[in-house]
């Protein structure tokens, strides 16, 4: 069994679970480390967040990070919900200071995913 899934006839198939594989780890990550934290304590975050911001993108920054995530990680308009997390990562990597490899590497692989679709 495993081998069919390692070892596909069909190469697309292989890519197909590549992608599902990817989709899966990149999507239940950000939501789960990331966004989660983000929605629990939603209050006391968001004061401190949209004073360097306009009011109100913090709402955006949790749809993004667990809501999209979410409908990322199990397939649900997979391609329409790495929109918001690209703009997201972009805002993360270049509107704040703190540019870092981990923003980047979630930037690359849900560009993948808009390009590739959700496999």
């Amino acid at each position: 069994m495993l081998k069919r899934f390692l070892f596909p006839k069909n190469p697309s198939h292989g890519i197909s679970f590549g992608l599902l594989l990817l989709r899966l780890g990149f999507g239940l990550s950000m939501a789960v480390l990331h966004g989660w934290d983000k929605l629990i304590h939603f209050s006391e975050k968001s004061e401190a967040f949209n004073a360097g911001f306009f009011p109100g993108a913090f709402v955006l920054v949790v749809f993004a990070e667990f809501f999209c995530a979410l409908g990322v990680a199990f397939g649900v308009l997979a391609r329409l919900a790495v929109v918001p997390m690209i703009i997201n990562m972009l805002v993360a990597m270049f509107g704040t200071a703190a540019f870092n490899e981990l923003g980047l590497l979630y930037l690359t692989v849900y560009t993948v995913i808009l390009i590739c679709g959700s496999g």
